[in-house]
């Protein structure tokens, strides 16, 4: 392989790592979201009883 193969594979690969990243962080940010509101209504719940 060439040295310009071996760089765009690298800075493509880096790019595929960040971009696997970010979404790793948006899913746990839907998860943590969902179970702050889940947590909410089960206290709201036992308020209004």
């Amino acid at each position: 392989m060439t040295s310009k193969v071996i760089k765009l594979l690298s800075i493509v690969t880096t790019v595929a790592g960040i971009a696997v990243t970010l979404m790793t962080d948006y899913v746990n940010n839907k998860k943590l979201d969902k179970t702050i509101a889940e947590k909410v209504a089960e206290a709201v719940a036992k308020i209004e009883k």
